[in-house]
């Protein structure tokens, strides 16, 4: 025999089920928010992640438009966003995850997605030697030996200006760590990662890398 539910109470499952007793989907909640920005070059690779909500059925990243509407971003129905190639300006905007369960949504804080490059320069104002940029991933730099003061920075690709990543206090790549294909020409810095390395450069050939596994950049040093 079946009890009546005479206050006619709607009694839902506990843990992540997705439907209340009466057979109604349940609103998502989110548990944690994305990230609120992340950082790409071109060809490289765009992460978003952070992001966990409950009871779902399946997620939809949009992306927005310029009029502010939203639209779905073609094959990104996970929590995480992910894409390893073809990455161009055109990725660059404000993004949000949809986070469905059966005919309920609910959306995300936005991430704000910035296409970015790590640019080496001079480090110093009367440093005569300068670096020079062959493109926004690989430079060169042509000098007689001794102390030579290098800086790395993040930069916009769209306006090619110095930027600041979210939380941080400049535009300086700390998270950069360094290496060196020969560091008895180009010696790595005291502290890795490094704001700057404070070389005393030796003549021959090497060439500097610096990544922070999303960002990478490489500085070609030929010393006489």
């Amino acid at each position: 025999m079946i009890r009546p539910n005479p206050l006619s109470v709607v009694r839902t499952f506990t843990g992540d089920r997705s439907l209340s007793r009466r057979g109604s989907f349940l609103s998502p909640v989110f548990s944690s928010q994305p990230q609120v920005q992340a950082l790409y070059q071109h060809n490289g690779t765009l992460t978003i992640s952070g992001a966990a909500a409950t009871p779902v059925t399946g997620y939809q990243w949009q992306k927005a438009n310029a009029d502010g509407s939203w639209s779905n971003v073609d094959g990104q129905t996970a929590a995480v966003f992910k894409k390893s190639s073809g990455l161009s300006l055109a990725d660059q905007g404000t993004y949000r995850l949809l986070a469905i369960n059966g005919d309920k949504q609910v959306v995300s804080n936005s991430v704000d997605v910035v296409d970015t490059y790590v640019k080496f320069q001079n480090d110093i104002g009367n440093q005569s030697q300068q670096v020079v940029k062959v493109d926004n991933q690989n430079y060169t730099f042509d000098a007689p030996a001794g102390t030579r003061y290098l800086g790395i920075f993040y930069m916009r690709f769209d306006n090619d200006s110095n930027f600041i990543p979210a939380g941080a206090s400049g535009s300086r790549f700390t998270p950069g760590f360094w290496s060196s294909t020969n560091t008895d020409v180009a010696p790595l810095p005291g502290s890795n990662p490094a704001q700057q390395n404070v070389a005393n450069l030796r003549p021959g050939t090497a060439e500097y890398t610096v990544t922070d596994g999303i960002l990478t950049s490489k500085l070609k040093v030929t010393i006489t």
